[in-house]
């Protein structure tokens, strides 16, 4: 129920059977808070986010990249990129959805420097690669702080690398 309300864009109602959930006894698992944290980001609930954060902490699911991402996220949507910066750094291990939320999140809330040397940090990382939704994040970081030059080129960038990895699909599919 969780998991669906939350699919289906309900976020009060997420947090609604979660509540329900926690008053009946239950112990949420991994699944019920990756739902529950991205509803706190869909709500921008940064309060109800922090006590999700410090239940998982408590769990001692917190290092796990899905939740950490999930983590990263809500706080870069609701407004917080300091624990969104914590969190992520605090990842033993980024994959590429780490890396992309943490880009976007800083990139939104006008910390456009930080998300491009992220990015940079990001292809540095032989373990991730950016997609078409980070490389967006990038794009936008360099509207918000000017870098007319830098957007083209990372458009560039883009297409070259999506054109040939679309080839290559195409050649070997």
């Amino acid at each position: 129920m969780i998991a669906g309300y939350n699919q289906y864009g309900q976020a009060e109602e997420t947090l609604g059977v979660f509540s329900d959930l926690l008053v009946s006894g239950f112990d949420p698992d991994k699944a019920t808070f990756l739902s529950v944290i991205s509803a706190c980001g869909k709500l921008g609930d940064l309060a109800l986010g922090q006590s999700i954060h410090a239940y998982v902490l408590k769990m001692s699911i917190c290092k796990d990249v899905a939740i950490g991402t999930a983590l990263v996220d809500m706080y870069a949507k609701s407004g917080d990129a300091e624990n969104a910066r914590k969190v992520f750094s605090d990842l033993k291990t980024k994959d590429m959805k780490a890396w992309m939320r943490k880009i976007i999140g800083l990139a939104m809330h006008g910390h456009g420097e930080e998300a491009l040397s992220t990015f940079k940090r990001m292809q540095e990382d032989a373990a991730a690669s950016p997609d078409q939704i980070t490389y967006i994040g990038v794009l936008c970081a360099c509207s918000h702080v000017g870098l007319v030059e830098e957007g083209q080129r990372h458009f560039t960038e883009m297409r070259y690398v999506y054109r040939a990895h679309n080839r290559t699909l195409w050649l070997h599919g």
